[in-house]
């Protein structure tokens, strides 16, 4: 795919307005291909739960490794580091 994009131009220079942006981060130019005739609203619905289960995964790792590293850096660490000064 890159290098049919390199081929015809698509990939190469800089992107001059929003409006070229937002076309390549939107995939404006695959809206027919992305878009499948036998989708129905079962699998975007299973498409949207999905992807809800994979955010709320990425944001509790990351929520939990800030919530220890300030734990640890609270005070003495362990049950210690909840006490009130």
């Amino acid at each position: 795919m890159a290098l049919a994009g390199a081929a015809t131009g698509e990939l190469s220079g800089p992107i001059g307005s929003w409006f070229e942006f937002w076309f390549f981060v939107s995939r404006g130019g695959y809206a027919e291909v992305d878009a499948s005739q036998t989708a129905s609203w079962l699998d975007r619905l299973n498409y949207f739960r999905y992807q809800g289960g994979q955010l709320l995964v990425e944001f509790a790792l990351v929520g939990t490794a800030l919530a220890a590293l300030g734990f640890w850096r609270s005070g003495s660490g362990g049950a210690g580091g909840w006490r009130r000064r």
